[in-house]
């Protein structure tokens, strides 16, 4: 397994930046990313209003909702936030240039390594401070896209307050949430009872039979649980800012 992992902290005018990775030799490297700009804050915000101005969703939403959400709009709103957020992650920046590189190199080492055969598992871990940063969609990065397209993509956001990592307790139960849509001419009860033996694991397995929009979202809010747990977020192509599933 390749583990890569980048830790922002906050500093003025933009987050000193540490790269590693276990898994392979490479030397760990500091770098500096420039705080992101109004065009990509702004572009953020309007994807969010943009979403809750669905009428698909006004009556999903009460209280309840934190800032710490992401929500995911139409198509315009979404490739502006993709634009900008690449244009910010790219830039020619002298000191977060070096970041750039060193993902690259890693990613071309990773494929060429005969010890290291394609398909090999590879997670990105991004340690950021809880800001904005926790909700950009960073799998649209095009170095994530193109460098580590199989790569999972991990969020691990640290308390404002006490500048510590928040882990999951270790009496939390893993949950899996599982969303059968239609499924005409495929058999999904087979699929469904090999997922229903990880409950004899203690996993705790939660299984939707096409919802409405309204009970997936009642079921992926209380799938959340406890605040400690939803702070780590994993994002996935099945998450992406072209449109909620």
């Amino acid at each position: 397994m390749l583990i890569v992992k980048m830790k922002l902290f906050d500093k003025e005018s933009g987050f000193h930046t540490n790269l590693e990775v276990t898994g392979m030799k490479f030397e760990p490297i500091e770098g500096f990313l420039p705080a992101p700009p109004p065009a990509l804050n702004s572009s953020f915000t309007n994807w969010q209003l943009s979403y809750r101005g669905l009428d698909d969703v006004k009556s999903c939403f009460s209280s309840r909702i934190t800032p710490g959400e992401v929500y995911y709009s139409g198509p315009e709103e979404a490739q502006a936030v993709k634009a900008h957020l690449n244009e910010w992650l790219n830039s020619g920046d002298r000191e977060w240039q070096p970041i750039r590189d060193q993902l690259i190199s890693i990613a071309n080492q990773s494929q060429a390594n005969q010890s290291n055969p394609a398909g090999q598992e590879i997670h990105v871990l991004l340690d950021v401070p809880e800001t904005n940063l926790s909700r950009f969609p960073w799998q649209e990065w095009d170095i994530f896209k193109n460098y580590y397209p199989n790569a999972e993509v991990i969020l691990r956001i640290r308390n404002p307050f006490s500048k510590t990592i928040i882990l999951p307790q270790n009496s939390s139960k893993r949950r899996i949430i599982v969303v059968v849509g239609r499924s005409d001419g495929i058999n999904t009860e087979s699929d469904l009872e090999v997922i229903q033996e990880l409950e004899k694991k203690g996993v705790e397995v939660i299984t939707l039979i096409q919802p409405s929009f309204q009970e997936l979202y009642q079921a992926l809010f209380d799938w959340g649980g406890d605040k400690q747990d939803s702070n780590r977020r994993r994002l996935t192509d099945r998450a992406n800012c072209d449109k909620k599933r």
